[in-house]
């Protein structure tokens, strides 16, 4: 995997300004790590995971919030004060300079009924990454899998039940699953992949 860096294209594995910062990719990853134990995930599912030693309590800020262990605040703009939604939190802390991007309005895709939502969330479909006794039991105790879960059904709503979309989920969970040392869960016996 080739990413960007300062404009330049770098072949993953990486590691930058000496053993500062290290970056690394498998197909449902990419993670960077710094030094001092701060490690940011992106993976295939959309979800990016940001892991702060207990040291940064407190002391940071931004689209993940401060850190604190108090959710309420933490949707503030760099001016302190609260966002009114997603997309004013998002353009608040927009970066200024040739490259900004701009945060337009989220467009929301094809939303579900309820009964085709429920669909989706079953056991039989995305709800299998919640349930206890399946093949990611194991993970529910190490990984957070609510994101996942709720993008499974998000993506299997826009697409119409395209079960690609739920295979990709159930697979970039179990890579990171079985990244965090929990044995790899065996997806084809129960979903053969399109």
């Amino acid at each position: 995997m080739n990413l960007q860096v300062n404009g330049v294209w770098q072949t993953l594995p990486l590691t930058l300004n000496g053993p500062t910062v290290n970056i690394r990719s498998n197909p449902a990853v990419v993670t960077v790590e710094t030094n001092d134990k701060v490690l940011i995930s992106y993976d295939n599912a959309g979800a990016v995971h940001v892991k702060l030693p207990a040291s940064y309590a407190g002391k940071v800020c931004g689209m993940c919030g401060n850190f604190n262990s108090h959710r309420e605040d933490d949707n503030r703009r760099p001016d302190g004060s609260e966002a009114p939604d997603a997309t004013g939190l998002a353009q608040s802390w927009q970066t200024e300079g040739e490259h900004a991007a701009s945060c337009d309005t989220i467009l929301v895709p094809h939303m579900c009924d309820p009964l085709e939502e429920d669909s989706y969330g079953s056991q039989e479909f995305c709800g299998e990454l919640l349930s206890s006794t399946g093949p990611f039991s194991r993970c529910l105790t190490v990984l957070g899998v609510e994101s996942y879960y709720r993008s499974c059904v998000a993506g299997m709503c826009a697409t119409h039940g395209d079960l690609a979309i739920m295979c990709g989920t159930l697979q970039s969970y179990a890579d990171i699953c079985y990244e965090a040392g929990r044995r790899r869960a065996v997806l084809e016996e129960r979903y053969p992949v399109p």
